[in-house]
């Protein structure tokens, strides 16, 4: 883009989130998905999870998880509960127990 204007006016920023992979073999990087900010809101408790990819966001106060990529998809915990990895096309999670004073 070129701007003929002395004078700017008007800037435009675009924010996005890139998922990259690095191919060590030929010393390449190659863009698997760009997500706008937009979509995320704050990056709070996002996270790339290996194997396979996806990109998630933990919503920690409303015990919940969105997968933004490569699939959307919002999980609903129970109270205290949270994502800890997936494979092999399962979910793992845990909940944290607490015990009070008695």
């Amino acid at each position: 883009m070129r701007l003929t204007s002395r004078r700017l006016t008007k800037a435009i920023i675009i924010e996005r989130i890139q998922v990259l992979i690095f191919k060590p073999e030929d010393s390449s990087v190659k863009v698997l998905t760009e997500i706008p900010f937009s979509k995320v809101g704050d990056m709070v408790n996002v996270r790339l999870i290996t194997s396979p990819f996806a990109l998630v966001k933990h919503d920690i106060h409303g015990d919940a998880v969105d997968f933004l990529w490569p699939q959307e998809k919002h999980i609903q915990f129970e109270e205290n509960e949270s994502l800890s990895f997936q494979y092999d096309g399962k979910l793992y999670h845990k909940k944290e127990c607490y015990v009070g004073d008695s």
